[in-house]
């Protein structure tokens, strides 16, 4: 195993242990590529936590860098990492509570601060993630909100699935117990 994959292991297994999640498979990396000057990190944790009144707790670990757990006052969180090549947000797959309500506010903060402070030349979003054979795939997605939105909509398709075959389950039952029913009617003589 190269270097670059055991990095990406221990701090896929920091944020494993810090998101309280199962598996490597349930944290995603989310990773603005453009230039940072270090000072700006500290201004942006100072803006998450006084203007936007989020819980900013630092954290130690495997991270490749200063790492600051994020949570909502409903206790979602979120892992934001500092680096030389860009702010880096680690969260849980697929949790679209915690995507919905938290992701889009650290990326509006930070998009608000870098556009605010300083000319910033943007290269994009990695989504990063360690998948079912333990390796570690990559991918340029065109926004945060895209990845949201995307997260959303198969959450809402898994939803409407299991709805459909609950539906078909009750009807199923509904029938035996009709079915049942209308034996019993047929069994049992009328009292006079």
């Amino acid at each position: 195993m190269d270097y670059r994959k055991k990095a990406f292991r221990d701090k896929f297994k920091s944020a494993q242990e810090v998101l309280k999640v199962k598996s490597l498979q349930d944290v995603v990396s989310l990773k603005f590529r453009e230039n940072v000057e270090h000072a700006e990190y500290s201004h942006l944790i100072d803006f998450i936590s006084h203007d936007m009144m989020l819980k900013v707790v630092p954290l130690t670990g495997g991270f490749q860098g200063r790492a600051w757990l994020v949570t909502d006052t409903e206790g979602k969180g979120n892992i934001l990492v500092e680096h030389e090549t860009g702010l880096e947000i680690l969260g849980v797959v697929g949790s679209v509570a915690s995507l919905i309500g938290l992701l889009p506010i650290l990326n509006s903060s930070w998009r608000y601060f870098r556009d605010r402070y300083r000319d910033r030349h943007n290269n994009g979003v990695e989504l990063r993630q360690i998948d079912s054979d333990n390796l570690l795939v990559e991918r340029k997605i065109p926004s945060i909100e895209n990845y949201i939105f995307n997260i959303g909509f198969e959450e809402n398709k898994k939803l409407i699935e299991k709805v459909n075959k609950l539906e078909h389950e009750v009807n199923k039952l509904k029938k035996i117990l009709d079915k049942q029913n209308g034996k019993k009617q047929k069994t049992t003589k009328p009292q006079k």
